[in-house]
């Protein structure tokens, strides 16, 4: 499966496909204008999903995920912060 498939199929899954209401919300997104301009001109084409469904699915994921993200990256740092403080105490 190529890299444009798996995207179409994060995107079209049936249990998460955008309805008529979803679609007609406006993504709060922040997004480059290099970024949003290659996405909706040269990449969504190619996959049969509108721009406006792109970008609602696209940031449901977002926040579907931040908060689990936002705590593993919590995580990282006490794990970093004990590394560090083992090389402390270990020094010399």
């Amino acid at each position: 499966m190529d890299i444009l498939n798996k995207i179409k199929s994060l995107f079209t899954n049936s249990s998460q496909t955008v309805n008529d209401s979803q679609q007609n919300q406006e993504s709060t997104l922040e997004i480059s204008s290099d970024i949003r301009q290659v996405l909706e001109n040269e990449i969504l084409p190619g996959l049969d999903i509108s721009a406006e469904e792109f970008w609602i699915s696209f940031e449901k994921i977002i926040d579907n995920f931040s908060p689990r993200n936002k705590a593993l990256l919590e995580r990282r740092e006490e794990i970093q912060t004990l590394i560090d403080e083992w090389h402390i105490g270990k020094r010399g």
